[in-house]
């Protein structure tokens, strides 16, 4: 009597892909915290490779799952699950890249608001890029004018050095809302620099 052929590695991966995702929709306990612990690792290495930004590269890997979660109906059962998931840090990560690129090209604008910005993390070396103490006085003034929760999250990341979720506990807030407080209060100083430009 001929006995069936034990099934490949990859189809048994499938399998446990599968169940796997299936437990995620029914909210079985654990399941989703099963699935992030077994993927996370490519998840962050795909999203740092193409940010070369560690902090960034932790932000998006947050929420990368949670699109993942959301988005768990479109899997396709049967399906390898490790190539859909990269497939989806990829996108988000690219996003990420396109929408720093247009903040470059649409936001700055002038000599002051170009030298701030390289003093962000992913900028041109601090060392290379001094402000100048007029142009320091000038990010201080900029930065005084914004209101209070924006001034905070900016002097907590850039002249602090916090990481998003070190700021996140201080504010008592989630690290993703940080980075959105984050962009929005670098484009609102360096409109308030463009402004200062212009008065002078």
């Amino acid at each position: 009597m001929a006995f069936p052929a034990p099934p490949s590695d990859a189809a048994a991966a499938a399998a446990g892909d599968a169940r796997l995702v299936a437990e995620c929709r029914q909210g079985v306990p654990g399941a989703l915290e099963r699935l992030v612990e077994r993927f996370q690792t490519d998840v962050f290495g795909t999203a740092l490779r193409l940010t070369r930004d560690r902090d960034v590269a932790l932000e998006l890997t947050n929420s990368i799952f949670f699109k993942v979660y959301q988005n768990l109906e479109a899997f396709q059962p049967g399906r390898p699950l490790r190539p859909w998931l990269l497939r989806i840090a990829t996108n988000e990560a690219l996003n990420w890249l396109r929408s720093r690129r247009r903040e470059r090209e649409h936001v700055l604008g002038s000599e002051a608001s170009d030298v701030a910005f390289e003093q962000l993390p992913g900028g041109a070396d601090p060392e290379d890029a001094a402000l100048t103490t007029e142009r320091r006085e000038t990010v201080r003034a900029a930065l005084a004018r914004l209101p209070e929760h924006y001034r905070l999250v900016l002097t907590l990341r850039f002249f602090n050095d916090l990481s998003y979720q070190e700021i996140a506990e201080q504010t008592g807030q989630d690290a993703n809302t940080v980075g959105v407080q984050l962009l929005r209060a670098r484009q609102l100083l360096k409109r308030e620099l463009l402004a200062e430009e212009t008065r002078k």
